[in-house]
């Protein structure tokens, strides 16, 4: 049975993102296609942000833009967003649509 989760826990984000940042491990270590790879550390990426954000007071809401979120985390943690900003936009630069 699947754990219960809290939004507002940081240390929840935190735990979902784990099994997201393992299935890039195996994507990379398998050699798929480099879109599957940017989706899912993409969607890693953001369940981190979420948590870093919560963390520091952020309330949550409905985004999954990183370059959003990336903005927000600026406003609490600006070394890490700007440690992140090379990250995010590489990801958006990636041949995904709609990421």
């Amino acid at each position: 049975m699947p754990r219960k989760t809290d939004a507002g826990n940081p240390r929840d984000w935190l735990h979902l993102a784990g099994p997201d940042l393992d299935a890039v491990q195996t994507l990379v270590e398998r050699q798929v296609a480099f879109p599957v790879c940017c989706s899912k550390l993409a969607e890693a990426l953001e369940k981190l942000l979420k948590a870093q954000l919560i963390a520091h007071g952020w309330r949550l809401r409905k985004v999954h833009d990183l370059q959003v979120l990336r903005e927000d985390l600026e406003g609490h943690v600006p070394q890490q967003a700007e440690a992140l900003r090379a990250v995010v936009d590489e990801l958006y630069r990636s041949p995904l649509p709609g990421l």
